[in-house]
């Protein structure tokens, strides 16, 4: 009778310690890790055979699988489609690509030049849609925006369309407006 009640117990207990229930995801697994770590990477993106963008960073991380990109200490340009100039340029302490979905992330502070347009801006951030072509800061964060004629603006609630080239502010504003190099007013 003992015999039986210890193996009966004993086939209890191995059923008990072989079975492994869920409770929850491990924490550490949740945390997604890079499948790629860069030190002062340098990365050139190609569209039609010809150069489009190039970024230096001081840190890289490439996710796989998820199309994203982190960076801190970057320096970045952007070409036009055919003539291989720079289009823009500019610095941040950090930036975060979500590759798939067209969505860029920079901070810490930045400072983005726009040639075409004769526009230099800085910011503490900024996020920009390259699928809707919209450019946009936090709500709070002071945005300052020059211009080769001399005018500075600065204000919060920046928003821009790039592909029309306006921009607006939707939280107070001042700054200095010229026009072809002569001062406007304040």
């Amino acid at each position: 009778m003992r015999l039986s009640v210890l193996l009966s117990l004993s086939v209890t207990l191995s059923l008990l310690t072989c079975c492994s229930f869920s409770y929850g995801a491990d924490p550490v697994q949740e945390t997604p890790l890079p499948g790629l770590v860069l030190t002062n990477a340098s990365v050139f993106r190609y569209e039609d055979m010809k150069l489009s963008v190039e970024i230096r960073a001081g840190l890289l991380e490439l996710y796989d699988g998820d199309s994203l990109w982190a960076g801190e200490n970057l320096l970045f340009a952007q070409y036009k489609k055919n003539s291989g100039e720079i289009d823009s340029e500019g610095k941040a302490g950090y930036m975060l690509i979500n590759d798939k979905d067209e969505l860029y992330y920079l901070g810490g502070p930045l400072v983005f030049s726009l040639f075409d347009d004769g526009l230099d801006i800085v910011a503490p951030d900024i996020r920009w849609n390259r699928r809707l072509h919209h450019l946009s800061a936090s709500r709070e964060g002071m945005v300052e925006v020059r211009t080769d004629e001399g005018s500075i603006i600065r204000g919060s609630g920046f928003f821009a369309d790039t592909l029309s080239g306006r921009f607006a502010f939707s939280g107070g504003v001042s700054g200095i407006l010229t026009e072809s190099g002569r001062e406007e007013g304040e």
